[in-house]
């Protein structure tokens, strides 16, 4: 048996030794049951726990590929926003708010999952402070309806 890290013999603990050779007891499944979301969040992190720096430095990339790309930052151009919802009902809600605000809403089913999709268009110069003061609406949508704010996209406007 290779000594890669293996199932352990306490629940919750790997260790890069051989099993025991110990047989599991009648109506015993031989395989623990292990929670799939715990494990993922472990080895990937979660992602619902980013900080802020991160999205932020994150938005600033995202800028500078934009401004490689050849897009004249100075000008207003199509920025597109996703925020996913657990239910229609408070994607709908949301995108009323992002209507008043004057944005254009399209609200649908996610492309994967139960969520609902409250995706937001708004013609705006991409400068930092727009692209921070868009994530902070956002992201105080996503609290109070209980989803995620995933980010945006733009054009490249020249």
């Amino acid at each position: 048996m290779s000594p890669s890290c293996i199932r352990g013999s306490r629940p919750g603990h790997w260790s890069s030794a051989p099993p025991s050779r110990a047989r599991p007891r009648r109506g015993q499944s031989q395989h623990p049951r292990v929670d799939k979301e715990k494990v993922v969040k472990w080895l990937f992190g979660d992602k619902n726990k980013k900080r802020g720096a991160d999205k932020n430095a994150l938005d600033q990339l995202t800028l500078q590929q934009l401004g490689a790309a050849g897009a004249n930052l100075g000008k207003p151009t199509d920025i597109v926003n996703y925020l996913y919802v657990p239910a229609q009902q408070q994607a709908q809600a949301a995108g009323a708010e992002l209507r008043q605000a004057g944005f254009t809403v399209e609200v649908r089913p996610a492309a994967t999952g139960s969520n609902w999709l409250a995706l937001a268009r708004i013609d705006l110069v991409p400068s930092p402070e727009n692209i921070r003061l868009l994530r902070e609406r956002f992201e105080g949508l996503a609290a109070r309806f209980g989803g995620e704010y995933d980010g945006w996209e733009a054009a490249v406007t020249q």
